[in-house]
């Protein structure tokens, strides 16, 4: 067991991101400490669900040890976009309970909701004398703009948003953003010392796997789509208005003239009604849609396919972006389409040679290269393979565990040498 070099706080409202980096924390030899809240549904699938009810919910998961302050839980609100603002400010006030629970930290990486979080963070930072680390892997400031909200609301949220932002980032001791494109943004609010990390993945977990694994662990459901002869195109993950998924749904109806194929979406979101009305009135045949899954089956939902899809509206912001689910096709060594505004995907496929972009207008002709490449074995195997060369060179716990030491020594000024 490696020693034990410092103690670590992440904070984060969802099991996401933050549960990634802790893991990579722990393999780097760090006593990590995970503050998150009870509504998390993925809790309950490893074993905090024994706290629910409590105030204060507390385990060790996988060596971290995790604490789950209450939150306001509207979501059956969560289409609106004032309920959402209402619950990220119960969690801010309800991390305070914490408190109690929080003895020595020597850095803490705070991951999100900006600014909800970063009020605890400079709190405890003052009081603990601990080091901050703001990672930023969403850009809530600049989301507002894409929302449909009163123009006087809106100029206050933005003026305000930016004053605290600019207040707190400045405040911190270094910036992690989750791609590159994103320090553009961050030159607005701070000079203070960026590095990239992607988001990671556990590629022990997710990873290419046999038909009979798979057979032998998915749901009834499923499994008649183990031994169809139609050609597989997966969707895993929300459906909203930032994934613009009637993109998908154009491209399967072109490519349903080509070949007997099947598009499945798995999944949830604001937009499942709109979609599935869209399938409808557009006599779409090819599509199926299978409700949210438990996370510890995705990957062997992903295996069944022949090819992975990302998708995201065509718009400059969602450009700096990567979805989450791309990281767990990659590490599954699956293909990707992408249907996205050409920036970090699209660099990303083009680069390890994993997948075709939509790059033109011509849906159809795009149909055609997507129908020749699903249609050679070849091809999928040599791309399915670059997608995984891929997740485990760029998005494995422990690439991400290497970048989050140097990061982390380099703030608490040790091993000066070390630089990104």
């Amino acid at each position: 067991m490696k020693y034990k070099k410092h103690k670590i706080l992440v904070i984060k409202n969802n099991r996401a991101r933050g549960w990634f980096i802790s893991k990579a924390l722990i393999q780097e030899g760090y006593d990590v400490v995970y503050l998150t809240n009870l509504s998390v549904k993925e809790w309950d699938r490893i074993n905090i669900k024994k706290n629910r009810g409590k105030i204060i919910g507390m385990d060790y998961i996988e060596g971290i040890k995790v604490i789950a302050v209450p939150i306001l839980n509207i979501s059956w609100l969560n289409r609106n976009f004032i309920a959402k603002l209402i619950m990220r400010l119960s969690f801010s006030i309800s991390l305070f309970l914490s408190l109690p629970f929080i003895h020595s930290i020597d850095a803490i990486i705070n991951c999100n909701p900006h600014p909800f979080t970063d009020f605890f963070t400079i709190f405890l930072k003052k009081i603990k004398g601990s080091k901050s680390i703001i990672d930023i892997s969403d850009y809530e400031l600049e989301s507002i703009k894409k929302i449909k909200i009163n123009k006087v609301l809106f100029q206050i949220m933005n003026i305000l948003g930016y004053i605290l932002l600019k207040i707190f980032y400045n405040k911190s001791d270094v910036i992690i953003t989750h791609t590159t494109s994103v320090k553009k943004i961050m030159s607005r609010y701070t000079n203070k010392p960026q590095y990239t990390l992607y988001n990671s993945i556990n590629t022990n977990r997710f990873k290419p796997l046999s038909k009979k694994i798979i057979k032998n662990t998915l749901p009834i459901k499923f499994k008649n789509l183990i031994y169809t002869q139609k050609k597989l195109f997966m969707y895993v993950g929300k459906y909203g208005p930032i994934q613009n998924l009637t993109k998908i749904l154009k491209l399967a109806k072109q490519i349903y003239k080509f070949n007997s194929n099947l598009f499945i979406f798995v999944g949830e979101g604001e937009d499942e009604y709109n979609l599935k009305k869209y399938v409808k009135e557009n006599s779409i045949k090819n599509v199926i849609f299978f409700d949210y899954q438990p996370w510890n089956i995705i990957p062997y939902i992903i295996n069944l396919s022949d090819a992975c899809l990302v998708s995201l509206a065509d718009d400059a912001l969602w450009s700096m972006t990567i979805p989450s689910k791309f990281f767990e096709y990659a590490a599954c060594g699956k293909a990707i389409i992408g249907l996205c505004p050409e920036g970090e995907v699209t660099n990303l496929i083009n680069k390890w040679q994993c997948g075709v972009t939509y790059s033109s207008t011509n849906l159809e002709e795009f149909a055609k290269i997507v129908n020749n490449l699903v249609n050679n074995k070849e091809l999928l195997h040599i791309m399915g393979k670059n997608a995984r060369n891929m997740a485990e060179n760029l998005f494995s716990l422990k690439n991400s565990g290497n970048k989050l030491n140097i990061i982390i020594e380099s703030t608490l000024n040790i091993n000066r040498k070390d630089k990104e």
